[in-house]
């Protein structure tokens, strides 16, 4: 009888764990589902991507940089270094060799390829300080790092980690699709909510695994 009494106080147990596994999911789903509805349809989508926001706009970038890097995973970052080097403010070009598409950018642009340095060792955006010193970069020079507005501030850090000092960031999706999207009004929709997702897990993933 004690035995059966045990399994069905057991039974009883492992139901209530279930039924409480079950709210907490189906709470933390709409939770997350009303979070992303916020980022996607208000306010809080633009806060949250200017808190990632942190580079200098072009007209005070410096003139004399030894390269431009270019971060992997967007080719809008090669078309910000054509800008930037066309513009004389940087002497090189530093762009990963598995971006396909930033090299493609690149030659279309007809960037001599001798201004252009092909870093065939990163395999992650924080492999990037420590790699580009096959092209001769080193913590004592004077880079500009291209990224994305919601990379900025991440790559900003994995720069200042590494023991430079002397970098700038830059992103035309800050200083000209951001103001314009504030000014107009315009939310970031699912898709934009999707990179705001990303761009936090990213930074989560950063400080836990990296």
């Amino acid at each position: 009888m004690f035995s059966v009494l045990k399994k069905i106080a057991a039974r009883a147990r492992l139901r209530k764990a279930l039924r409480i596994a079950a709210g907490l999911y189906i709470a933390g789903t709409l939770a997350f589902f009303v979070l992303f509805g916020l980022v996607a349809y208000t306010p809080l989508g633009w806060k949250l991507t200017e808190m990632q926001i942190c580079s200098t706009p072009f007209d005070e970038l410096w003139d004399d940089a030894d390269a431009v890097v270019v971060l992997g995973g967007d080719a809008q970052r090669a078309a910000d270094a054509v800008k930037i080097f066309n513009a004389g403010k940087a002497r090189r070009i530093v762009v990963s060799a598995d971006e396909r598409a930033a090299l493609d950018v690149l030659a279309g642009a007809k960037i001599p390829p001798e201004k252009i340095c092909v870093d065939d060792k990163p395999r992650r955006t924080i492999d990037h300080p420590r790699t580009i010193r096959s092209c001769g970069i080193t913590p004592e020079s004077k880079i500009i790092v291209a990224s994305t507005r919601l990379q900025e501030r991440r790559a900003a850090r994995l720069f200042r980690e590494a023991g430079y000092m002397r970098f700038q960031v830059y992103s035309q999706t800050r200083e000209i699709r951001f103001p314009e999207m504030v000014e107009n009004g315009a939310m970031l929709g699912v898709s934009g909510a999707v990179d705001v997702f990303y761009s936090y897990l990213a930074w989560l993933k950063y400080l836990i695994v990296d």
